[in-house]
C-alpha cells in the first residue's frame, strides 16, 4: 500500500466539519437538541445564519444567487469540510425563479462549483409539489425540473404506505455510484432508528401507493374480510376472485397487509387466514385456522379440526 492511499484511508475515517444552512428549524431549540440525542460532535458543526450587511447591523438570510462567493470563502476556511446541507434549498434562491429552469441551472452550476472547489458534499433538501396524481417520483420535487435532473443523486423520503410511523428513504436517481434498495427508518425518543425490513416499491413505486383511491383500499379490505370470513381460503382462489371483481393485485397486497391475514402453508399451496386481532371484524364472523396433517402433510385436502382450531408455523408471502 502506497503512502498516499494510507493517508486517503485515514481521512475517510477522520470525523469532517458539517455546515448547516437551515431556514426552518430553530437552532437552539429544535436542530442542537436533535443533534445531540444522536450522538453528534457539536464542536464539528456549524450553522450558517445569513450574510452580515456593510456597517454591521443587518443580517439576511443567504441567497445562492448572490452570496456564493461570501459563503464559499468562508467554508473555505472551514479545516476538514466533509458536508453541506441546505434546508430547504427554495428558501436560498434568492430572486432567481426556481420554476425556471435556466435559472435554477444556473444557481445549481455555482453550487456544484462550491463544492468542488470546498471538497464536500452537498445535500440540498426540498418538499414535495402537490401533484399527487401518480406521476413518476422525479417529477415530485418543488419548482423546477432542473433541482432533480442537475443533482449526481436524489432521493425520496415519504411515509410508509402501511405503516405511517415509519419513513422510507428510495433512490430516485444515482450517477454516482450502485443504486442501493430502499430503507426503512423511524424516529424513537427523538432518534433515528434503521431497521431491517424490506421494502416492495421503488421510490415510483411509492408515489403511486400513496396516490392510490383510498377507496379502492377500502374495497379490497371488504373483499378480503367478507372472502376469508368462514376461514382460510387458497390465495391463488382469492387472488382470482379479486382480478374477476376489478381489483388490482397490488390494492390488493395492501390491504391484506393493513388486515393482517397471514399466509399459512398445506404441503405445497398457500392458503390466506384473516387474523381477528389484526382485524376490526368481530370476531364472531371469523373461523380459526384448521389443522393440518402433521404425518401427512403433502396431503390435497389436510384433515381438519373444526372444534379446537390450531394455527401452525406459518411464512408470511
Amino acid at each position: 500500500m502506497g503512502e498516499a492511499e494510507e493517508t486517503r484511508r485515514v481521512r475517510l475515517t477522520d470525523p469532517g466539519q458539517v455546515v448547516l444552512l437551515n431556514a426552518e428549524d430553530d437552532a437552539g431549540d429544535t436542530i442542537r437538541p436533535r443533534l445531540e440525542a444522536m450522538g453528534a460532535d457539536i464542536t464539528k458543526i456549524h450553522m450558517f445564519e445569513g450574510i452580515v450587511q456593510p456597517m454591521g447591523k443587518v443580517c439576511n438570510l443567504t441567497q445562492l444567487d448572490t452570496d456564493i462567493q461570501l459563503l464559499a470563502h468562508a467554508m473555505k476556511k472551514i479545516d476538514n469540510l466533509k458536508l453541506v446541507v441546505i434546508d430547504p434549498i427554495s428558501a436560498y434562491m434568492g430572486k432567481t425563479d426556481s420554476h425556471n429552469n435556466a435559472d435554477v441551472r444556473s444557481v445549481l452550476a455555482e453550487l456544484s462549483r462550491l463544492a468542488a472547489w470546498t471538497g464536500a458534499a452537498v445535500v440540498c433538501v426540498t418538499h414535495l409539489n402537490k401533484d399527487t396524481g401518480g406521476k413518476r417520483a422525479i417529477y415530485r420535487a418543488m419548482g423546477s425540473l432542473a433541482f432533480t435532473a442537475a443533482a449526481r443523486a436524489v432521493h425520496l423520503v415519504t411515509k410508509h404506505p402501511d405503516d405511517a410511523s415509519k419513513r422510507i428513504v428510495a433512490p430516485v436517481k444515482n450517477n454516482l455510484g450502485i443504486e442501493m434498495r430502499p430503507k426503512v427508518y423511524q424516529i424513537d425518543d427523538g432518534t433515528v432508528q434503521w431497521l431491517d425490513e424490506e421494502v416492495e416499491w421503488d421510490a415510483d413505486g411509492l408515489e403511486n401507493a400513496k396516490a392510490m383511491n383510498p377507496s379502492a383500499l377500502e374495497e379490497a379490505k371488504r373483499f378480503l374480510v367478507e372472502s376469508l370470513k368462514h376461514g382460510d381460503r387458497p390465495s391463488r382462489d382469492v387472488l382470482d376472485d379479486a382480478t374477476g371483481l376489478g381489483l388490482s393485485e397490488i390494492t390488493l397486497q395492501r390491504a391484506r397487509r393493513a388486515l393482517g391475514i397471514r399466509s399459512i402453508r398445506y404441503g405445497r399451496s398457500w392458503n390466506w387466514i384473516l387474523d381477528p386481532l389484526n382485524s376490526d371484524e368481530p370476531c364472531g364472523a371469523m373461523r380459526a385456522a384448521p389443522e393440518p396433517d402433521l404425518i401427512s402433510g403433502l396431503d390435497d385436502e389436510p384433515e381438519r379440526d373444526h372444534e379446537n382450531g390450531f394455527v401452525p408455523m406459518r411464512e408470511d408471502r
